[in-house]
C-alpha cells in the first residue's frame, strides 16, 4: 500500500509569516488535526498540529495572535512522496516523532498523512501484507 492510497488529500496551508491565530483559526473551520506551514515561495517548512498549537500556547503564556509561526521550527526535511510505501512512512514517522508529514509530488503538496490516517488503514495494510506473503509462499 502507497501513501497516496491513505493519505489526505483536504488539507490547509498556512504562511510562516502568520500568527498561530490564523493558523488554528483555519484548522478549526476546515475540520482538521493540522496544517501545513509554508514559506513566501509556498514550499513546506512544518506541519502546525493541535498538540503543538496547545504546546506554544502553555509554554509562552502568550494569546495566540501574539505567537507568531515563525518561532515554529523549520528547515523541513520530514516529507514524503505519493509513492513511498505506508510501512516505510510509518516508520519514519514514529523514528522522527512527528505525527505528519507532508506528501510532496515534485514541487507540489498534494496531501499530508498522518498517524491517524496509518492507524485507520493497518486491517488493509495486514491484508496486504498476508496476501504478499501467501504469493511469496506459491514461488
Amino acid at each position: 500500500m502507497l501513501v497516496e492510497d491513505i493519505m489526505s488529500e483536504d488539507f490547509a496551508t498556512v504562511d510562516r509569516g502568520k500568527s498561530l491565530h490564523e493558523a488554528a483559526t483555519r484548522i478549526v473551520k476546515r475540520d482538521l488535526n493540522n496544517i501545513v506551514m509554508t514559506n513566501s515561495s509556498d514550499d513546506p517548512v512544518g506541519i502546525v498540529t493541535q498538540k503543538r498549537s496547545l504546546i506554544a500556547c502553555i509554554k509562552t503564556k502568550k494569546a495566540m495572535h501574539n505567537i507568531p509561526l515563525s518561532g515554529f521550527s523549520t528547515g523541513f526535511k520530514k516529507r514524503i512522496e505519493p509513492s513511498t510505501p505506508v510501512l516505510f512512512a510509518s516508520s519514519r514517522m514514529v523514528d522522527e516523532g512527528v505525527e505528519a508529514l507532508p506528501v510532496q509530488d515534485g514541487m507540489d503538496i498534494v496531501g499530508v498523512l498522518t498517524k491517524e490516517d496509518v492507524v485507520r488503514n493497518v486491517s488493509n495494510l495486514r491484508k496486504e501484507a498476508l496476501e504478499n506473503s501467501k504469493s511469496k509462499s506459491d514461488w
